[in-house]
């Protein structure tokens, strides 16, 4: 088992690919590696929570769960102008000022997603452009919280991924 020590655009790699679907590759990887402490210790010990229900399943298990839990899940999906306007008309707006937003930056994510995707934020965020990525999550911050509060009443793990977010993001945005 190798460790690994990450900076904090690394740390928002891997958020988005655990907050993800559950996919081999990545599976694979956390299974293989040791993530070495980031020194912040609220995001130290939910990031290590949510890997250890991560690395306790096989991978079919995780995925089951990922569809029943959070797929479907009116408050539990992982859209960010969901959380903010349901289906009215302004999320429409919103979203496409995000999808100009990563088009700006020469980012195609054509049709596969929309662009209010947690992980795909965080993907922008990390290799992107990561002041432009830190506003919009700081930006959609109150709803990052109300995601994490129904994870929490549901006791789902992936409420400790959303933890670790937030701490992050409040540690950013103090530095900057």
């Amino acid at each position: 088992m190798e460790f690994l020590k990450m900076d904090t655009k690394e740390l928002f790699r891997l958020l988005s690919l655990l907050l993800d679907y559950p996919e081999e590759e990545v599976y694979r990887f956390v299974k293989e590696n040791s993530l070495e402490p980031t020194g912040v210790k609220e995001v130290d010990e939910n990031l290590g929570r949510f890997l250890e229900f991560y690395t306790s399943k096989p991978l079919n298990e995780l995925q089951e769960y990922y569809v029943a839990n959070i797929d479907f899940g009116k408050n539990t999906n992982f859209y960010l102008t969901y959380h903010r306007f349901k289906d009215e008309r302004k999320r429409g707006e919103a979203l496409a000022q995000l999808k100009e937003l990563y088009w700006e930056e020469g980012v195609d994510i054509g049709t596969k997603e929309l662009p209010d995707y947690i992980t795909m934020l965080l993907e922008f965020t990390a290799l992107v452009n990561y002041e432009k990525g830190l506003k919009v999550l700081e930006e959609y911050s109150p709803e990052l919280e109300k995601m994490k509060e129904h994870f929490r009443e549901k006791e789902n793990p992936y409420f400790y991924l959303l933890e670790a977010l937030t701490k992050l993001l409040q540690l950013e945005t103090v530095k900057n």
